[in-house]
């Protein structure tokens, strides 16, 4: 509601500028504008380091925009009017050549301005800096079409850099200083003629980085300063510098355990459980109540340090917005598609598997109006994204070249005898299509949710398929499924049974774990079985048993991984190829000591 209110207002205050105006117009409205928006009373109440130079800014700003208004009338007319556009096009180009300074106070900071601007002026110091050929003097461009003689023009160019450069020397009453880049990742520099010119005629005292390299300027260099003083011998040094010794010595001690032992069992590597007061262990002990997704588990199990800031301290990035229609949005978009693809169809009672093409023809026109109304409700017209919903529709308009139409495709060929019976069942703490609360799955002691995409019954065989719907159609490995460190597809399988044993009062084998590729990609594209077995085409009794297996590792590894939790483990990662696995997409990278470790 406040989003609302909040984007009509800004509606509001804009509305004036949709229509053509004449500049005295436009500049009422923009004038107006300005005193909707607060911003005199802003700026004078800003803080007051800011108050003298703000108020310049909107001042030169509003005389410009006078001069710029001035001129048009004058060229065009006074009635003469233009759209929003043409009136932001030439204020942009009228205030890049605009600056305005502010009255200098002696003491209170530096000044950073262009050599012409500081005509008059003194200053006890004086820095000159970037003084390398093409800066300064800067390399001259001839004006081709509108310059007389070009080698007088060259020579102004030069004689005014020269009359520039001789108008800052004078400016210093003290002391200058003349900075010069020696190279950057690329290239080496060329000194600049007017540093050669100074050397010829005046004796100079030079400086490097060497002379300043023993001086501290900064609290985080007079810390790398005191770590390498030794805490007994330099005691009275370290003190001198105003730092605690004991606190500096238990500093050292916290660092020298972390890089010997970076994944020890102590308070400084992330057993957090050591020396902590009674309400960190109340919280702690707090979370073997919770609910646990696979998602966060996976987590944990990849990296507990990342689990503990994002889960624990619940720490946040906050990342910029984007028009990009981002993996997950389109995920959801299909994943509801699908749900009431299906839903209807089972409503209906049309069998989608091995049907005639009169059915099928049937199925595409309702699954493809249904996407069209669900991607129309969205409004998804920004170019950036259109290639996305051509991948749901069709590129070019081609039904045929869409993820749907393949989905169709796929499913007519399902000849295994298995039926889509349930949809985005939830479990856990989510709530389902009735809004009812759905009843709590325990994994061993672990309340545990989620939502499964899809589950597929054989009614004849007395089994059943869980299927995940991915965009990207990524398999997890064999190596990470049996280490538990995936986790999705092994507890949907343990929710799925425990689901058909309650509805159908029977116990049903886990016939097959499924991605279920959703990339559009002749290759890719459709079911993806993912199991245990050494052989690419295990048979039916040894996709059972692996799906077996798959529930034994999720109820082996579930309530280990939250037990560790509660007892506050929260290590560095420890796998192998932790780079690809967790830290190359890490969000934590900055505060993390994962590169000590390596």
């Amino acid at each position: 509601k406040k989003a609302i209110k909040d984007i009509e207002s800004i509606y509001k205050m804009l509305k004036p500028f949709r229509e053509k105006k004449t500049t005295a117009e436009f500049k009422y409205e923009l004038r107006k504008l300005i005193y909707s928006l607060d911003l005199p009373h802003r700026i004078v109440n800003d803080h007051p380091d800011y108050i003298e130079k703000n108020v310049k800014a909107v001042t030169v700003f509003l005389e410009t925009l006078d001069d710029v208004f001035d001129l048009i009338a004058d060229e065009y007319g006074a009635d003469k009017k233009f759209s929003l556009g043409y009136f932001l096009s030439q204020i942009k180009t009228a205030l890049q050549f605009t600056r305005y300074n502010i009255k200098e106070r002696h003491s209170s900071g530096v000044l950073v301005t262009s050599v012409n601007e500081l005509r008059g002026l003194n200053f006890d110091y004086v820095f000159i800096g970037g003084l390398v050929d093409g800066e300064f003097p800067t390399r001259y461009q001839p004006e081709i079409f509108l310059s007389g003689s070009y080698k007088n023009d060259e020579y102004r160019h030069i004689l005014e850099d020269r009359y520039h450069f001789y108008q800052t020397l004078c400016c210093a009453k003290k002391k200058l200083y003349l900075s010069i880049p020696l190279k950057d990742d690329k290239k080496e520099f060329t000194t600049s003629t007017f540093v050669n010119d100074v050397l010829r005629i005046f004796t100079v005292d030079e400086k490097s980085n060497k002379d300043y390299e023993n001086l501290i300027y900064s609290k985080s260099e007079l810390m790398k300063y005191a770590a390498v003083l030794n805490p007994e011998m330099d005691k009275d040094k370290i003190t001198l510098l105003g730092i605690d010794v004991e606190k500096l010595k238990n500093e050292l001690s916290i660092d020298k355990t972390r890089l010997e032992n970076p994944f020890g069992e102590t308070e400084y590597t992330g057993n957090i459980s050591v020396n902590i007061n009674e309400e960190a262990k109340t919280k702690l002990s707090e979370q073997k109540e919770k609910q646990y997704s696979a998602s966060q588990l996976e987590e944990y199990a990849k990296c507990p340090f990342q689990y503990f800031l994002k889960r624990i301290l619940q720490l946040e990035t906050i990342e910029e917005p984007t028009e990009e229609l981002e993996s997950f949005e389109l995920g959801s978009i299909i994943h509801s598609i699908l749900y009431e693809f299906y839903n209807t169809i089972t409503e209906q009672k049309i069998q989608l598997a091995g049907c005639d093409d009169q059915t099928f023809d049937k199925c595409e026109e309702l699954i493809f109006s249904l996407a069209e109304k669900k991607l129309g409700k969205l409004k998804l017209n920004s170019t950036v994204i259109f290639y996305e919903k051509e991948k749901i529709l069709g590129i070019a308009g081609n039904r045929k070249k869409s993820i749907l139409y393949k989905f169709l495709e796929e499913e007519r060929n399902n000849s295994e005898g298995f039926k889509p019976k349930y949809f985005e069942f939830v479990f856990g703490q989510f709530k389902n299509s009735g809004d009812e609360k759905t009843d709590e799955l325990f994994v061993g002691e672990v309340s545990v949710r989620g939502k499964i995409d899809r589950i597929d019954i054989n009614e004849d065989e007395n089994s059943f398929k869980v299927i995940d719907y991915k965009l990207s159609g990524k398999r997890p490995t064999k190596r990470d499924l049996e280490t538990g460190l995936s986790l999705q597809l092994p507890l949907y399988l343990y929710a799925s049974k425990k689901l058909i044993e309650a509805e159908l009062d029977t116990e049903s084998d886990p016939a097959a774990a499924i991605i279920y590729s959703l990339k559009l990609n002749n290759k890719e594209f459709g079911e993806k079985i993912i199991h245990l077995s050494n052989s690419n085409k295990p048979a039916k009794d040894d996709l059972i048993g692996s799906n077996n297996e798959l529930i034994r590792i999720c109820n082996q590894f579930i309530p280990a991984y939250v037990k560790n939790i509660t007892e506050g483990k929260f290590n560095l990662s420890v796998l192998e190829d932790r780079e690809n696995k967790v830290c190359r997409f890490c969000d934590f990278k900055s505060i993390c000591r994962i590169q000590e470790a390596v």
